[in-house]
């Protein structure tokens, strides 16, 4: 079972590129001023000390308080949202600090991050990581199951990263739900720290009929792969 509470609350997933790195379609530059950022680091955790409790306890109010913490991220930073794990054997929880995906708000997610105080019930942690690829997701009404995906890893020489193709089964190219349930996905095998910053190009299609003419990898390879890639 997955232990995430996982709440993308803040901002969409979307897609578009990025010339400055890694070409991934989800990339969109959030564009801030600083009036649209009314709080600081200091005054988030003040915010959460005060709450940490309710927050622990999530469950007697999800609704209200994942509200409420998003509207607090939202004021340090549009583009920051979050995920709870559950309570771990150690009496703790984990709450992530998201940036999903976008990069330009990867910056406030470590600044803030870094300034988290230590807190006796909670591990803070930036960036949502590495949960495994054994795990189905669901975008909307759509499940993306793994064993319906696969891959062909090559290198993207342009950004000095590793690029995928992907293959779908039933892919629709105009179903946009594909490719939000697929960075779900990706974010589960690699974190979504590596998904963003060691991720070239990203080139989606369906599974072709004649498997036999092309050599595709099943998508429990891809946390290897993508590793390798950099070890070597």
């Amino acid at each position: 079972m997955n232990k995430y509470i996982s709440l993308l609350l803040a901002v969409p997933i979307l897609a578009a590129c990025n010339n400055e790195g890694p070409a991934n379609p989800r990339e969109e530059i959030i564009q801030q001023d600083e009036e649209s950022t009314s709080i600081t680091a200091s005054e988030f955790w003040d915010w959460f000390e005060s709450k940490s409790d309710d927050y622990y306890h999530l469950e007697e109010n999800t609704e209200e308080l994942f509200n409420d913490l998003s509207d607090q991220l939202f004021l340090y930073d549009p583009g920051l949202t979050f995920v709870f794990s559950t309570i771990k054997e150690n009496g703790r929880r984990e709450f992530v600090v998201s940036a999903d995906g976008i990069k330009s708000s990867f910056p406030a997610v470590e600044s803030l991050v870094d300034e988290a105080p230590e807190l006796e019930q909670w591990e803070i942690i930036a960036f949502r990581p590495r949960v495994g690829t054994e795990y189905a997701v669901q975008f909307d009404d759509l499940e993306l199951k793994p064993e319906n995906v696969f891959f062909i890893a090559g290198e993207d020489e342009e950004h000095d990263a590793v690029g995928l193709d992907i293959y779908i089964r039933d892919y629709d190219e105009n179903d946009d739900r594909f490719i939000s349930a697929f960075f779900l996905l990706l974010d589960n095998a690699v974190g979504e720290y590596d998904s963003e910053t060691k991720i070239g190009y990203l080139d989606f299609h369906p599974i072709p009929n004649d498997t036999n003419a092309i050599l595709l990898q099943p998508w429990s390879e891809v946390t290897e792969t993508v590793d390798n890639f950099y070890n070597n």
